[in-house]
């Protein structure tokens, strides 16, 4: 294996950091039912939370399907990653936000059979704090190849 534990330790920080944001975050969404919080009026919100059993956008799948692609899809990204992981300061930084987000979203596939939604803007579907990491980070991590292909 290429690389020491070490090397990989800003990508496993950020990993978990995101992982506890995103708990913390829908443990608070659950709490505070019926609350919600405008973080910027009229554009941003925190909402009652909402369980949505699909995957991305609400795609309608079996729990049992779901899981076995985020498992997957998990296992697909550690190893196209992992030689690109300890890598400056962006790449880690972004491996480590959708791993987080991934990680996050299944465990409440996991526990619940359904992730907790509470962001609310308009015009979009509800979405976490996990959603948000990794839209970021797979985004950040694209513009990153098209702008430095021989470097991915």
């Amino acid at each position: 294996m290429k690389g020491s534990f070490s090397s990989f330790l800003p990508a496993t920080f950020i990993t978990l950091l995101v992982f506890v944001a995103d708990a913390i975050s829908k443990t608070w969404a659950i709490e505070a039912q019926g609350t919600v919080v405008s973080l910027i009026p009229g554009f941003l919100s925190l909402t009652p939370y909402h369980l949505n059993p699909g995957m991305a956008f609400g795609l309608a799948l079996p729990q049992a399907l779901q899981v076995a692609l985020s498992l997957g899809l998990l296992v697909v990204l550690i190893q196209v990653m992992r030689p690109h992981s300890t890598r400056g300061f962006l790449k880690p930084l972004l491996f480590g936000m959708v791993l987080g987000g991934a990680v996050g979203n299944l465990v409440d596939r996991l526990r619940t059979g359904a992730v907790v939604d509470f962001i609310h803007l308009p015009h979009w579907p509800l979405f976490n704090l996990a959603d948000a990491a990794i839209t970021v980070g797979l985004v950040g991590l694209m513009i990153g190849i098209v702008h430095n292909p021989k470097q991915t």
